[in-house]
């Protein structure tokens, strides 16, 4: 039997993993000086009502390998398989510490640095369902999601320039001019990493050129 194992950076609901299938390994995430599991004690729109109001950006942490090697020492001893897909490396220190938590179980634990994040890790690990319905073995998937995962393109436009002008991405003055013009960033997960790759004047400009992108 091969066991999917996916971070929550993928927005896969407990609810939805819990049918699916899949084991969610929740990430840290700290507003202040008070921590909440990502999915557990921390749902999606109670995270987005306290960013609405916080001073300054929430912070993540990584799993950290034992938590990897408890879940794999579990699921490996009656002789399955495990592929884990985690964010990027570009954007965590996750994949590190999978791997890192996998290296006593060679052969039975196969790690995939997703490369993303949120839709397109979730891409990812329906993909991988869908191979494991196939009858594939794990390293036949593992071997085909790293080659597959290159071709997942995610784009995406910002609605306020709020939350780069407090993560210091850019400045307040870029800020206030931005915002005054109503510039909207394009954004896309590039490499594993987040990188700006234009800006529209107005939302509607912005879901134009998104939607040029994708057609090109």
């Amino acid at each position: 039997m091969i066991k999917l194992l996916v971070d929550s950076a993928a927005d896969i609901a407990q609810e939805e993993a819990d049918k699916l299938g899949i084991t969610l390994l929740p990430i840290e995430v700290r507003f202040g000086e008070k921590e909440y599991l990502d999915g557990v004690d921390l749902l999606p729109d109670q995270f987005y009502e306290m960013l609405k109001d916080c001073k300054e950006l929430p912070k993540t942490s990584q799993i950290n390998p034992f938590r990897f090697e408890e879940y794999f020492e579990e699921a490996t001893k009656d002789g399955d398989e495990v592929i884990c897909i985690v964010i990027s490396s570009g954007l965590s220190g996750t994949y590190l510490s999978a791997c890192q938590g996998a290296e006593k179980f060679e052969g039975k634990v196969h790690v995939i640095d997703s490369l993303n994040a949120c839709i397109g890790q979730r891409m990812l690990c329906f993909y991988a369902l869908e191979l494991i319905k196939q009858g594939l073995s794990a390293k036949q998937i593992a071997d085909i999601l790293n080659e597959d995962k290159l071709k997942l393109k995610v784009m995406a436009t910002i609605d306020t320039l709020k939350y780069l002008k407090m993560g210091g991405r850019i400045s307040a003055l870029t800020a206030f001019a931005g915002e005054a013009l109503g510039i909207k960033p394009i954004i896309a997960v590039v490499d594993g990493k987040i990188k700006m790759l234009d800006k529209a004047r107005g939302f509607r400009k912005g879901c134009m050129t998104l939607m040029n992108m994708a057609q090109n």
